[in-house]
């Protein structure tokens, strides 16, 4: 009799134990998890930037079956960051993503159309909160040996006449080009000052200086002759009186 009651004791007893041992290990087992929150920021340069413009970033699993944000496109107004998480995983694994920008294309902007490669490495640990650890690793998808530290996009703002992404473009007179303030011209007007002290004048035109208005008579062209014209006029005058009276007088005589 007591054999028995030993060998049902063994039976039903121990089986019932380990279960019990068994238990709280496999609860533990299902319960591990950690959280992470992957961060990004937006950097805008150039000069009198616009505040109201809208920049969206994207996330993608690369892996499948990936744990996700709840929010995988982030709209932030203006330059600054961005965060996707926070992202829950139960299990070790190595996580791929994929983050790009997809902002709204806007007049006069440039955009970063750099791809990352998001590496979430996730592993047990028995000092973890959770039991589980990760680390994360961030590459350019263009060439995956380029490491980087953060998920940075830089986008560029022209503005006309205000330079390019440098910054902003040094004062200017209406007229184009630098103003000089020790230039000869006035500031803000575009237009030349011409001082009457400073500009020489011609030479022979100066203060008192009278210009006569008359007409000029006008020279006749010399040939280089010198003789007086009027006494041959007068020569050719008498010439011309003689052989008229010769002619007279020959007629008469000959009737």
């Amino acid at each position: 009799m007591y054999q028995k009651i030993r060998k049902l004791f063994f039976r039903t007893l121990v089986p019932a134990v380990l279960a019990a041992m068994m238990i709280p290990t496999t609860a533990f087992g299902q319960g591990k998890s950690c959280t992470v929150t992957i961060p990004a920021e937006i950097q805008v340069t150039g000069s009198s930037i616009p505040s109201d413009v809208e920049y969206k970033l994207v996330m993608e699993r690369v892996t499948e079956n990936a744990p996700m944000p709840e929010v995988t496109e982030v709209t932030r107004t203006g330059a600054g960051e961005v965060n996707f998480g926070p992202i829950t995983y139960t299990s070790p694994n190595d996580y791929h993503y994929r983050i790009f920008q997809n902002s709204e294309a806007v007049n006069r902007f440039t955009y970063d159309e750099t791809v990352y490669l998001l590496t979430v490495r996730v592993t047990n640990s028995a000092t973890a909160e959770g039991g589980l650890a990760y680390q994360v690793w961030i590459a350019n998808e263009a060439d995956e040996t380029v490491k980087a530290d953060d998920l940075l996009f830089t986008n560029s703002y022209y503005r006309p006449g205000g330079g390019d992404s440098g910054g902003g473009g040094g004062s200017t007179s209406p007229g184009g080009g630098p103003y000089n303030p020790s230039g000869p011209g006035v500031e803000g007007d575009g237009l030349t000052e011409i001082d009457d002290d400073a500009t020489p004048l011609a030479p022979g035109f100066g203060e008192g200086t009278q210009i006569d208005d008359d007409l000029v008579p006008l020279a006749l062209p010399k040939t280089g002759d010198t003789t007086n014209l009027a006494l041959w006029a007068a020569l050719m005058a008498i010439s011309g009186g003689c052989l008229i009276f010769l002619a007279v007088t020959g007629k008469r005589r000959n009737a």
